[in-house]
C-alpha cells in the first residue's frame, strides 16, 4: 500500500454503502481519481466538511490496486459564494474535465485552470472575462477547442464582412455561404464578429485580452458562444457512454 499526498478538488461526489462517500477527485499529482471515504456520512466524520465542491484540499490517499482511500483532507483555499450564477459556471467546468479525462492522467494545465477557476469566486474585476480564459485553456489543453478562425465547414478563413454563424454540434464557426445545407447544423447567428476575435485572442494571449476594451455586449456573448458550445459536447460525450458509466 502507498500513501501519497497531493492537493486536488472534487469533481463529484455521491453515496456508497451505509455511511462511506466515494468522491471523483481532480488532483495535482494524479489526475482523476475516484476515492472513497470510509464513514464520510457519519455526523463526527472531520472529513467530509473538507470535501466540498469547489473547495482546494491537501489531499492523503491511499492506495491499493489501484483503489485509493481517502485518509485525510484539510482545506488549503477556502472560497465560497452564493451566488447561482458563479455556482452554475463553476459546475460547468468541472463537468469538463470530469467527462473529457481518463483516470490517472494528470495534466498541471487542466490543474491550474480548475484552481484558477476556483479562486474566481472571489473576484469582483474581470470576473467574466477571467472565467472566458478559463473555459478557452481548459478547452485548448483538453484538445477540443472550437474553431474561432476558420468555418468547420470548409475550413476558409473568416474575413470582415462575413456573415458568421456558430454551431456547437458542428464544432464552433460556420460562414453562411459555405452552407447552404444548414438545418442539421443548428446555426446560432453571431451578433458581433468581436466575440470570434475575443474567444481566439484568450486562446492565444490572455495578457492582451485584458488590456483590450471589451464590451458587455461582446463580453455576454463570448460567453454565450462557448457555453452552448461546452454544453453540446457534454451532452454529446454522455450520449456515448454506456448507461453504467455516467454514475
Amino acid at each position: 500500500m502507498n500513501q501519497v499526498r497531493t492537493l486536488g478538488l472534487v469533481l463529484k461526489s455521491f453515496n456508497y454503502q451505509e455511511s462511506d462517500k466515494l468522491y471523483l477527485l481532480y488532483t495535482k499529482d494524479l489526475g482523476k481519481v475516484l476515492a472513497r471515504a470510509y464513514s464520510a456520512r457519519q455526523v463526527k466524520n472531520l472529513i467530509s466538511g473538507h470535501l466540498e465542491p469547489y473547495l482546494l484540499n491537501d489531499l492523503l490517499l491511499k492506495e491499493h490496486d489501484n483503489r485509493y482511500t481517502v485518509l485525510d483532507a484539510q482545506t488549503a483555499d477556502r472560497y465560497f459564494t452564493t451566488n447561482l450564477d458563479q455556482v452554475a459556471k463553476l459546475h460547468l467546468v468541472t463537468e469538463l474535465i470530469e467527462h473529457f479525462t481518463e483516470l490517472y492522467e494528470p495534466d498541471e494545465r487542466l490543474f491550474d485552470a480548475l484552481r484558477f477557476a476556483n479562486k474566481l469566486v472571489v473576484q469582483e474585476n474581470h470576473w467574466q472575462l477571467s472565467f472566458l480564459e478559463v473555459l478557452a485553456k481548459i478547452l485548448s489543453a483538453l484538445g477540443i477547442a472550437p474553431s474561432t478562425i476558420k468555418c468547420v465547414v470548409s475550413g476558409q478563413k473568416i474575413q470582415e464582412g462575413d456573415i458568421a454563424h456558430w454551431s456547437p454540434l458542428a464544432g464552433g464557426l460556420v460562414l453562411q455561404l459555405q452552407t447552404p445545407n444548414d438545418k442539421g447544423l443548428n446555426l446560432e447567428p453571431i451578433k458581433n464578429t468581436d466575440s470570434l476575435k475575443l474567444l481566439n485572442l484568450l486562446a492565444q494571449d490572455t495578457e492582451v485580452a485584458y488590456r483590450v476594451k471589451v464590451s458587455s455586449d461582446v463580453l455576454n456573448e463570448s460567453q454565450q458562444l462557448l457555453i452552448n458550445y461546452i454544453q453540446m459536447a457534454v451532452q454529446t460525450k454522455m450520449r456515448a457512454l454506456p448507461f453504467c458509466d455516467t454514475f
